[in-house]
């Protein structure tokens, strides 16, 4: 039969509320943005992109502790959530149907409203190519699966530390010195 896409209104959940996965076709418009877990303004906000419920649920059982999540099963929607309301990283799956993780993160990156928001391509890819196209994609970390929650959490918290330096710095007069004028 036709699968309808659910209509999931923008709602914030405590972490152990079931949560709701917006569920589209491999390159639909995007439909829906879910923020899970409470506080968003308190805690760092996670985009997770994973085409996969199992891996989606694997993560929120890492992170939705620590860490407002929001949801996309596919890269269009990624896009759309990044540009619509920045997280503050994105944890991205390569392997997805329609466009993949690189060219997710290549649009991303390639974009003035999205570039400054640090991608962790999270994949069972684990090839030195592979980290090699992520890395040239403008990714920010490589992550194969399976991992450790502790070195997941580590990376992400490394990443997030650095992000107000580095906004600082890019958003500070660029002063040139010339040295003593004679």
């Amino acid at each position: 039969g036709v699968k309808k896409t659910p209509s999931i209104v923008p709602t914030i959940m405590p972490p152990s509320t079931p949560v709701p996965i917006a569920r589209c076709a491999p390159e639909p418009a995007p439909v829906a943005l879910v923020e899970v877990s409470g506080e968003p303004a308190a805690r760092p906000v996670l985009l997770v992109v994973d085409d996969m419920p199992e891996n989606i649920d694997v993560l929120r059982g890492i992170l939705a502790r620590d860490y407002a999540l929001k949801i996309a099963t596919n890269g269009a929607l990624a896009l759309s959530i990044a540009k619509a309301s920045p997280p503050d990283l994105i944890l991205l799956d390569v392997m997805m149907p329609g466009m993949d993780g690189f060219a997710v993160c290549r649009r991303l990156k390639d974009d003035p409203a999205t570039r400054h928001i640090p991608v962790v391509l999270v994949t069972a890819l684990d090839g030195r190519s592979d980290r090699i196209e992520g890395l040239e994609a403008g990714a920010d970390d490589y992550l194969v699966k399976p991992f450790e929650p502790k070195e997941l959490l580590l990376r992400i918290n490394a990443i997030l530390r650095r992000v107000p330096q580095v906004r600082a710095a890019e958003a500070s007069p660029k002063v040139l010195h010339l040295g003593a004028v004679r």
